[in-house]
């Protein structure tokens, strides 16, 4: 069986319980964007579309399954460890991918909310991917001031023609 279906439809399950129809809707609309926009980034950089695909997929899954509407991600300073704790528990309870997979991946979900550092070239497109995912899937919101450099050097490195009224946070 294809893994990521796999994965997918084990997703499916788990985001398929939140009873709140927007918030559900903006998981899987965040999660599969982000896996693509991974997926895609890891293709132009040399990387391991399969296994950024899955990081994607599996970024901020701890943040939705378990989601608190009154505390937002950026005020959450465990956001990477719990969602990379919870991704590594499903892959390994799933068996499909090797130990070294699981590091790898969980190891750039665990990085994915440092967006002023650096880190693996692997992790720095499951970073960008975030970043792309959130600003593409909605236009009309203000880019964040973190993820402004890191945005518009995609944009660049994909020669995109991006224009938007919108700019930054205020």
């Amino acid at each position: 069986m294809n893994r990521i279906f796999k994965l997918q439809q084990h997703i499916d399950i788990l985001l398929s319980a939140i009873e709140d129809m927007e918030e559900r809707c903006c998981a899987y609309t965040h999660l599969s964007g982000a896996s693509l926009s991974c997926a895609m980034i890891a293709s132009k950089r040399n990387l391991d579309i399969e296994l950024a695909t899955i990081a994607g997929l599996f970024h901020d899954i701890y943040e939705y399954v378990f989601y608190d509407r009154l505390k937002p991600l950026e005020h959450r300073p465990d956001h990477g460890i719990r969602n990379s704790d919870f991704a590594r528990e499903i892959l390994i309870q799933l068996d499909i991918t090797t130990q070294s997979e699981i590091n790898i991946i969980c190891n750039a979900i665990k990085n994915h909310g440092y967006k002023d550092m650096v880190h693996t070239p692997f992790d720095e497109a499951v970073k960008d991917g975030d970043v792309f995912s959130k600003q593409i899937s909605n236009i009309n919101i203000p880019i964040h001031p973190v993820h402004k450099k890191r945005f518009f050097s995609l944009v660049n490195e994909f020669g995109l023609n991006w224009h938007s009224n919108i700019d930054v946070w205020a």
